[in-house]
């Protein structure tokens, strides 16, 4: 008897260090900081975030300045399940020059891309109707925005003008 809860003892302890251990590695091989569906920080080194890399994470919603200042990203894709951004989310991301929105989107926040000077093109979802002020203040470089016309005609020069994609 002593020895079965010896063994039992033993086993218990095995399964505990396996079940931590294995729970490190997950944390260490997250991008995000993720407090109940919200990405509060990115904390990865890719380049490239795509809509994979957000869904196997359970991010829902990118919090504010989660990637603010990030100088190395290039492009972002939003899958649909993200259903909202926060103001100053992507500010002065020095690197951006690409992103395509969530289709689950309706209003892209204040600041939501200022400063991000290297922003060429955007997607927005047909379901925006609301561009929050200064969201693309300072990105110079933005030619195209894919979207409802209703949502370009919102531009001013505040905004930058943008040409139609």
């Amino acid at each position: 008897m002593k020895l079965q809860k010896r063994w039992i003892g033993l086993l218990l302890a095995i399964l505990l260090v396996l079940s931590s251990a294995s729970l490190t590695t997950a944390m260490a091989d997250a991008n995000f900081t993720v407090v109940d569906g919200v990405a509060i920080k990115y904390l990865g080194t890719e380049t490239v975030i795509t809509a994979a890399m957000l869904e196997a994470e359970g991010v829902k919603v990118i919090g504010a300045e989660a990637f603010q200042g990030n100088e190395s990203i290039t492009e972002v894709t939003l899958p649909d399940s993200i259903t909202a951004i926060h103001p100053s989310s992507f500010k002065a991301c020095k690197a951006l020059t690409s992103v395509k929105l969530s289709g689950a989107l309706t209003s892209i926040p204040n600041r939501a891309f200022e400063d991000c000077a290297s922003l060429v093109s955007i997607t927005i979802p047909g379901k925006v109707t609301a561009i929050g002020d200064y969201a693309f203040h300072n990105c110079i470089a933005l030619k195209a925005a894919e979207g409802p016309l209703t949502v370009k005609d919102k531009y001013s020069d505040e905004y930058r003008p943008i040409a139609a994609a």
